[in-house]
């Protein structure tokens, strides 16, 4: 699995042109910056701080890949005197994504900015738009990677390679923007948004003109754009008990995800702040089968006043046909609100 994994990075490395596609969350909204930079601001209080980690194919791959977010944005308000203000938000987020066999990195850091717009005196519409920059680095450890050339004919790929290697470690510009609907009225809660990723279309390659004159192989890989569309609906059942189904799609290219599902919510009066989350959803992608569901998801969360947990298993839907193990993934999240006031609470926590 190591020799066919690497093989397949040494294919990406010689010039072919794979397709980059974006990580994501099962836990979407538990990190809203990374699907929409409308959502900056949109926060039930004074500022959020969120964490989300993934492990996934964690059978599959000796040392599986993993991805992890950090995010924080703030809500300012733009006149104070008027009775429906206009709110400002911004936000920075800290995205990694690991294959630690090969040491295979991209890392970014984004600053993102969403003026909300209010559409009425009672603060239950708003309009948003946010913009996203971003800078991105991407790293591989070369000698980790085994190549054709270097089988001894007997028992080890110990000989010396002929490869030409590009510069392991290089950045480039990333932009993005959004735009988002927020409703809040009488136990109803409403979000949702479209956000339009990588419209700069940078050059994701190993290789450039510069550090590979007249060489064979390919210099230009282009980060294809990312469209996500989303809505999440949060209705009070009681004052014990709420249903919050939501959607979201993403379409790079040729790949498209589709996820749907719905958390029950479970309130105790009797503690103000305090609810137990349990979500099912089910993905469904594009591939070379055609579209069809691919994975079905699985959370449970807890809500404590200011802060949120939630903890997501994916299970792939081959393994349970083929009765094997080894797609599956694990995220856990953690989202702390300050200054909670409940005002301007549209978004769901996970």
């Amino acid at each position: 699995m190591r020799l066919l994994i690497g093989l397949c990075i040494c294919f990406f490395l010689i010039g072919a042109k794979l397709k980059a596609q974006d990580p994501h969350y099962s836990q979407f909204y538990a990190s809203p910056l990374n699907f929409n930079p409308a959502l900056a601001g949109t926060v039930g209080g004074t500022f959020r701080i969120n964490t989300i980690y993934r492990d996934q194919w964690t059978t599959v791959l000796e040392d599986p890949m993993t991805s992890f977010s950090l995010g924080a944005d703030i809500k300012l308000t733009l006149d104070d005197k008027k009775r429906n203000p206009d709110l400002l938000g911004l936000g920075i987020s800290f995205n990694t994504d690991r294959i630690r066999t090969f040491d295979l990195n991209t890392t970014s850091v984004s600053l993102m900015a969403g003026f909300h717009k209010s559409l009425d005196e009672r603060k239950t519409k708003y309009l948003g738009a946010g913009l996203m920059f971003g800078v991105v680095q991407r790293s591989i450890n070369y000698e980790d990677l085994v190549f054709q050339d270097q089988f001894n004919a007997l028992d080890a790929f110990n000989l010396p390679t002929s490869e030409a290697f590009p510069s392991n470690n290089f950045g480039f510009l990333d932009m993005g923007g959004g735009i988002t609907y927020l409703y809040k009225h009488d136990g109803i809660r409403f979000n949702a948004g479209a956000a339009y990723y990588h419209f700069n279309r940078p050059n994701v390659s190993f290789y450039s003109e510069e550090t590979c004159a007249n060489c064979a192989v390919e210099t230009e890989n282009l980060l294809k754009p990312r469209l996500t569309a989303h809505a999440a609906l949060t209705i009070d059942q009681s004052e014990s008990f709420a249903l919050s189904p939501r959607i979201l799609i993403q379409l790079q290219e040729e790949h498209k995800e589709f996820t749907l599902g719905n958390n029950f919510i479970l309130k105790f009066p009797e503690k103000p702040g305090t609810a137990v989350h349990l979500g099912a959803w089910v993905r469904g992608v594009q591939n070379v089968d055609g579209i069809g569901p691919e994975s079905i998801i699985f959370l449970m969360g807890y809500q404590k006043e200011n802060i949120s947990f939630g903890f997501s298993y994916d299970h792939h839907l081959n393994d349970l046909i083929t009765d094997r193990l080894g797609m599956n993934a694990f995220e856990f999240s953690i989202t702390y609100i300050g200054e909670h006031d409940n005002s301007f609470d549209t978004c769901p926590k996970f």
